[in-house]
C-alpha cells in the first residue's frame, strides 16, 4: 500500500474539503484501495470511501473492484457494488447479478444505477418477486 495514498485517505476523513488529498488518492489508483478498504471495514466514512472508489484512476476498474465484492465485510462489498454500478462496462451486470442473493438490496440499486437493459429485466423480476 502506498503510504502517501494511505495518508491522503486519512486526511480526507479528517477534512473532507482537502482537495489536494483527493487528487493524491485519485492519482494513486489501485494503491489507494487497501487504505479505503481499511476504513470501510471499520465502517468509517462509508459514503466518502465509496465515492473515492468510484473516482480512482484504474486501468481496469472492473478487475480492480471485483475482488472486493467477495469481502465478508458488508460495507466493503456494498461500496464495490456501488462503484461498479457507475461504470460503463458490459461485465458489470454479470457481477451484480452474481451477487443478487447475497446483497439483494444493493444489487437492485446497482442494477438500476447501471442501467444495462439486460440487467433491468432481472431487476423487474426481483421487484415483482419481492412484491408478491
Amino acid at each position: 500500500m502506498s503510504s502517501k495514498a494511505a495518508a491522503a485517505v486519512n486526511r480526507i476523513t479528517d477534512d473532507p474539503t482537502d482537495l489536494a488529498a483527493y487528487d493524491i488518492v485519485v492519482a494513486a489508483g489501485a494503491a489507494a484501495i487497501p487504505a479505503i478498504v481499511e476504513l470501510l471495514e471499520a465502517d468509517r466514512d462509508t459514503i466518502t470511501m465509496t465515492a473515492l472508489l468510484e473516482m480512482l484512476k484504474l486501468p481496469d476498474p472492473v478487475a480492480a473492484l471485483e475482488p472486493l465484492l467477495a469481502s465478508p465485510d458488508d460495507p466493503v462489498a456494498e461500496a464495490a457494488m456501488a462503484a461498479l454500478a457507475r461504470l460503463d462496462d458490459a461485465r458489470v451486470s454479470k457481477l451484480i447479478l452474481a451477487n443478487v442473493d447475497r446483497m439483494r438490496r444493493d444489487a437492485v440499486d446497482a442494477l438500476g444505477d447501471h442501467g444495462d437493459p439486460a440487467g433491468l429485466a432481472t431487476l423487474r423480476a426481483l421487484v415483482a418477486r419481492s412484491s408478491a
